[in-house]
């Protein structure tokens, strides 16, 4: 083998060595995630009906538990997608296929709607993060007060930005089929 294709050998083989630690870290992620959203679910459903309190912080409003729980399964979603995309690559397959275009297309769709989910919870709640803390969630305001929507610019960019991935991506798978032909 030449120098050369050595040196993309060692490539690849770096590259899937990072996405397998990439995949299972997002993989594990998923996971607890998924088990903190069924927690958070089944706790604040079981508070609001039986009027239980389990000393954490539940919401009593449906609409505001329905709003969290969307962008909990969003947060969910996205982990499996990008836990699948570094799955596919750690195994060999090349990254310019239909199915990582699409999941990039899925992700930047996602995004829009999680924008949107935020949007709707704005007016009686915001973000918060605190790093000291370490709160990260959103607290409940007064919309009397503070009435006010909240768009999340950075989402709409990252949403924007995986879209854009995803035409490069069916743009580079049509570059590869090109080049199979030529050959």
């Amino acid at each position: 083998m030449s120098e050369e294709g050595q040196r993309v050998e060692a490539s690849l083989d770096r590259i899937r060595k990072f996405s397998k630690v990439v995949g299972a870290i997002l993989r594990v992620s998923f996971v607890l995630v998924l088990l903190y959203w069924l927690a958070f679910t089944a706790l604040s459903i079981v508070s609001m009906t039986f009027s239980v309190d389990f000393g954490i912080e539940t919401t009593e409003s449906i609409y505001v538990l329905l709003v969290l729980l969307g962008i909990g399964f969003i947060m969910a979603i996205l982990l499996k997608i990008g836990s699948d995309v570094f799955k596919d690559v750690a195994l060999g397959e090349s990254p310019f296929t239909l199915v990582q275009a699409r999941r990039f297309k899925a992700v930047s769709l996602i995004v829009l709607v999680y924008v949107l989910l935020e949007a709707l919870l704005s007016p009686g709640c915001m973000a918060l993060l605190q790093m000291s803390g370490i709160d990260v969630g959103y607290v409940f305001v007064d919309y009397a007060s503070s009435p006010s929507i909240s768009i999340n610019i950075g989402a709409l960019l990252v949403a924007a930005v995986f879209f854009s991935l995803s035409l490069v991506f069916e743009y580079g798978l049509l570059l590869q089929e090109l080049s199979d032909e030529t050959l």
